[in-house]
């Protein structure tokens, strides 16, 4: 990756081909440029000297490089040279770090808000900040996501809508930077939009002046006191 502003061409660690082109723009209003001399770059070979306009030379690999300080230099025809340009070559073999994804454990809609830190880079800059969504998977138990073995990675913005209910869904953040280095984090939401089920309600009185008879609970007026019991039994399969 060319970094103009800084004069330095990244390269991931261990890339085993590549090549890059350095552009050098000189001018000599009396004798004329006679030719640019390209200098070594780390492990990379000086190219051969340019001697026509627009200079330029193309350094190659076919192993792993190192980097190192490359440079460049014009000579006109009265046998005069320019001070060197240099330009860094330099390896970046570091992840992007910082990023951050959350969705809620539980949604009771099947849009999703997905809340995001983006990754950033210190050395060749970050390329994308990108979000997945996995296919859906069956919950483990009622209210239990898996903890592995999502598949797809369908690319998503915020707000997002998850394809079906009763299902769990992986959110992932990947950050990659200028050469392909990656960093990743993920969150998993349960979509659940069914109400629980009520499969029974049980009225039990506790004093005298009241009296249960299935769902209804009578009352003595003008009793000073008394209780009664309340049971119910609810199940989802869900959340």
């Amino acid at each position: 990756y060319a970094d103009n502003a800084d004069d330095t061409v990244w390269f991931k660690p261990g890339t085993a081909t590549g090549d890059f082109t350095v552009n050098a723009t000189t001018s000599d209003g009396e004798s004329g440029v006679e030719r640019v001399v390209f200098g070594a770059a780390g492990s990379l070979s000086p190219p051969a000297d340019d001697t026509t306009e627009p200079f330029q030379r193309t350094y190659s690999w076919s192993s792993a490089p190192t980097g190192g300080t490359g440079s460049a230099k014009a000579f006109n025809n009265a046998g005069l040279e320019s001070a060197a340009s240099a330009f860094d070559f330099t390896a970046d073999g570091t992840a992007p770090t910082g990023g951050s994804i959350s969705v809620p454990a539980y949604s009771d809609s099947q849009t999703i808000t997905v809340g995001k830190t983006d990754y950033s880079d210190g050395q060749s800059g970050i390329a994308s900040n990108v979000i997945t969504r996995s296919d859906g998977q069956d919950p483990t138990s009622p209210g239990v996501c898996p903890a592995g073995g999502y598949t797809g990675a369908t690319v998503v913005t915020s707000p997002d809508t998850a394809p079906a209910d009763a299902k769990c869904y992986r959110y992932t953040l990947i950050g990659t930077d200028n050469v392909g280095n990656t960093a990743s984090t993920s969150a998993d939401v349960l979509v659940d939009t069914t109400p629980p089920a009520i499969a029974s309600l049980t009225l039990a009185e506790t004093s005298p002046s009241l009296h249960a008879d299935g769902t209804t609970l009578w009352f003595k007026p003008e009793t000073p006191t008394g209780s009664f019991d309340v049971t119910m039994s609810a199940s989802d399969g869900q959340s």
